[in-house]
């Protein structure tokens, strides 16, 4: 859980949950505290049905009044987070992996006591515990410059520590120990509050030094499971300290510290350099305590107080440096990759003059916690602002801009860089090279009526933002994607590169949109295509798909041969049939032959050119071993579990672009030399266990068609996304059809599928409504009803 609340104003809310290294499931919950339920007064217990959920309860507090939560024996103190919270949502204690948490109420209200399970998933919590008092188990005095050491209080029991000044005065508290502390007022208040943390300064780092009151306050104190000391140090005794002095500190048990003051103008580092056993803060002009460095920034500077003081009894002394360093300063314009220096000790100061208002990305390199700061000295950025890798984006106005850091611990060098979305690359067309680098930006031109795909090389995820608002688009972070129409022009952000000594590639390519007319009543679109090639006609195989019906679809041994092209960049499917699909990836041929224990495949051993002619074979025997045959040449071979079956209606086509020619299907396994001789020897016509031999000259069987095979019984066989063989560019296949009727359709995915793939297919009407049907196991059904117009 997130241990800081949120205030929430009404409107809708955007939660963008940044992954780790390891991939895993997320879980994310919003509890609103104002629904917590009344705890009754003792024990609290009830059960989390998911022991990675959160129970809320509430209970009413005075103002001073401490509570004690005892998460009872049955309940496994690491198996969950308690938290306590006052009346504004501010946090009042915490326990993470302890039994037992206390803490004292600011204010009078309503507080709430968070139990949020840190178990697994999908198991049930039981969690209980006790609210009450804690018992005082002693108490003590303390003055100013004074020591008080104690033992840890049994369990449940605190210690109360009284304070009594006679004027207000500035103070810091020194402890040692575990646990907590609440400094309480004469009238219940609460001053402070903190943990003990060992060798720290009570009040801590970003927590303001304490004024502590006139008259009576009680330091009140519960820690566990060690001894504890607290001792309470004047910030009004202080000495002037100047630049470069040094100052033996004494290291005698109850020895004066060293409490100084010295001027620090803007983004000058303050710096207290000391060794074991002295510890050392910086409280800065406005009494926040600061560490022992510290860099103010515009209108921050002042009078700073240093204290310093032995934490341990040596008995002699340790040298106490006080030191100011200007800060580095550089001025970097836009758009430009800058490498800049940084040495440890000085603050950092870079100077961004922006002439091209509007969205920008930003990185800084190695840069720890840096702010942003606007030319009005307003912060648009905090430390906490940027995203892991050091970036981020904004929208920055005309004028200087100011990134300020602390001292770097080690000296570094950072890349820098600030692009402006209006003037980075504008991408064309096909390729276009963005140099090398491990951050990149640019501009995609707005998609207009036609898709366009997307692909980044050397990057291992994207983002995209609206140009002219700077404004994040819902976009995958793919860096290989379809995107949709209507987008307006973007900048894609990659700050990720896999080598930043690789250039960067990115690739544009429109999308044709091809519209297929079917009539679902004969299941019939646009006559199939020929060419003219190898000294007659071929069949084009266009990337959408040529079906052929009537061919025979033997189950014993078999052999499929045919002459093929593919063209170039294409992969799919170039003939399923007979239980054999043949394929193309990556210019090889590959078979899979489904044998009733699963898919086997069968790969050529050579990458072939596309646009090159290739007699092809398939051959599987009555024993169950298929073999692959390219150009007369045995390729591979496997054992089959089992003979396949015509589990599908044949087809030709239906994934890869190409040509076909000389399809032949034998009721025999051919011999090799016989397979040989088929490359420059067609067979006789009346050849044995010649089941088919289409040339593609004359009539085909049956029915032959481009686009899809829909028929109101059976099923849509739905081409992928493939390369245009023509244009170079890509193929969005829409197919077209009109039900007059409630339809029951059976989608089948029969081209490249692999285990683990998954497709969306979407059915929209003439009135813009949509029905998605998710395909992850190869094949889904879907119900279509009437439509005035086509789909």
């Amino acid at each position: 859980m997130d241990y800081e609340p949120l205030t929430l104003t009404p409107g809708d809310y955007r939660v963008e949950i940044e992954g780790g290294r390891a991939p895993g499931p997320v879980r994310f919950a919003l509890r609103d505290l104002a629904q917590a339920e009344d705890a009754p007064d003792g024990a609290v217990s009830g059960e989390l049905a998911d022991a990675s959920a959160t129970a809320l309860h509430s209970l009413t507090l005075q103002a001073g009044q401490s509570i004690l939560i005892d998460i009872l024996d049955d309940a496994d103190p690491d198996a969950a987070t308690v938290a306590i919270y006052d009346p504004g949502g501010s946090r009042v204690a915490i326990s993470q992996y302890e039994d037992r948490i206390l803490g004292t109420a600011a204010q009078t209200g309503r507080y709430t006591v968070v139990f949020a399970g840190r178990g697994a998933a999908g198991t049930a919590l039981n969690y209980s515990f006790e609210l009450g008092s804690p018992q005082v188990g002693g108490t003590g005095a303390l003055a100013l410059g004074g020591t008080i050491v104690g033992t840890a209080p049994e369990d449940g029991q605190v210690f109360d520590v009284a304070i009594d000044l006679d004027a207000e005065t500035p103070a810091i508290f020194e402890t040692s120990g575990s646990g907590s502390a609440a400094l309480i007022g004469a009238d219940g208040e609460v001053l402070w509050s903190g943990g003990l943390a060992l060798l720290d300064v009570g009040n801590r780092v970003d927590d303001p030094a304490l004024t502590l009151p006139a008259g009576a306050t009680t330091l009140r104190l519960w820690a566990q499971p060690d001894d504890w000391s607290v001792r309470l140090f004047d910030l009004g005794t202080a000495q002037a300290l100047s630049d470069g002095q040094t100052v033996d500190v004494s290291t005698a048990e109850g020895a004066a510290p060293l409490i100084g003051t010295i001027e620090v103008t803007d983004y000058e580092t303050l710096d207290v350099a000391r060794s074991f056993p002295v510890a050392a803060v910086i409280i800065d002009p406005t009494g926040v305590v600061r560490g022992d460095a510290w860099m103010p920034l515009a209108g921050q500077g002042g009078q700073a107080t240093v204290l310093a003081y032995s934490t341990r009894d040596n008995d002699g002394t340790s040298p106490v440096t006080v030191a100011l360093t200007p800060p580095q300063t550089s001025s970097l314009p836009p758009d430009i990759a800058h490498t800049v220096s940084t040495v440890a000790g000085a603050g950092v100061v870079w100077d961004i003059p922006v002439t091209a208002p509007g969205p920008h990305l930003m990185s800084v390199g190695n840069l720890q916690d840096a702010t942003l700061i606007a030319p009005d000295g307003s912060v648009l950025l905090g430390p906490d602002d940027w995203s892991r890798d050091d970036t981020a984006v904004a929208v920055l106005g005309e004028g200087t801009w100011r990134i300020v850091a602390p001292p770097p611990r080690f000296d570094r060098t950072n890349i820098v860089r600030w692009q402006s979305f209006a003037t980075a690359p504008l991408l064309a067309a096909g390729e276009t090279d963005l140099g090398s680098g491990n951050i990149f930006v640019a501009r995609v031109p707005a998609t207009g009526d036609a898709p366009v795909d997307f692909a980044l090389s050397n990057a291992d995820a994207v983002a995209f933002y609206d140009v002219a608002t700077g404004a994040r688009l819902d976009l995958p972070e793919d860096p290989r994607q379809r995107l949709a129409p209507g987008l307006p022009e973007m900048a894609v952000v990659s700050t990720d590169a896999s080598s930043s000594f690789r250039n960067t590639i990115a690739t544009l390519t429109p999308v044709e949109i091809r519209t297929v007319d079917i009539d679902v009543t004969t299941g019939t679109g646009a006559p199939a295509e020929r060419l003219a090639e190898r000294g007659g006609q071929v069949l084009r195989l266009d990337g959408i798909g040529a079906a052929v019906d009537g061919a025979p679809a033997p189950n014993g041994a078999r052999t499929v041969e045919a002459w093929v092209r593919f063209d170039d960049s294409t992969r799919g499917s170039l003939l399923a049939i007979g239980g054999i699909e043949l394929t193309v990836s990556a210019d090889r041929f590959e078979v899979e032959i489904a044998d009733g224990a699963g898919t086997r495949e069968l790969s050529d051993f050579t990458r072939r050119t596309p646009g090159d002619w290739h007699h092809v074979a398939v051959r599987i025997t009555a024993d169950g071993t298929a073999a692959l045959f390219v150009d007369g040449s045995l390729q591979r071979s496997v054992t089959l579990g089992a003979l396949p079956g015509a589990t599908a209606a044949p087809r030709i086509g239906a994934g890869a672009a190409g040509a076909m020619d000389d399809l032949r299907i034998w009721g025999a396994a051919l011999d090799d030399a016989a397979i040989a001789a088929l490359v420059t020897t067609p067979p006789a016509a009346d050849a044995a266990d010649l089941l088919l031999d289409l040339d593609f000259e004359g009539a085909l069987p049956g029915t032959a068609r481009s686009g899809a095979d829909v028929t109101l019984a059976s099923r849509i066989s739905a081409a992928p996304l493939l390369s245009d063989p023509v244009g170079g560019g890509a193929v969005e296949v829409r197919h077209r059809f009109a039900l007059a009727e409630e339809t029951s359709l059976w989608l089948d995915a029969l081209s490249d599928w692999r285990p683990g793939d998954s497709a969306t297919v979407v059915f929209s009407t003439p009135d813009g409504a949509e029905q998605r049907v998710d395909i992850v196991q190869g094949a889904a059904g879907v119900t279509l009803g009437p439509a005035t117009g086509p789909r």
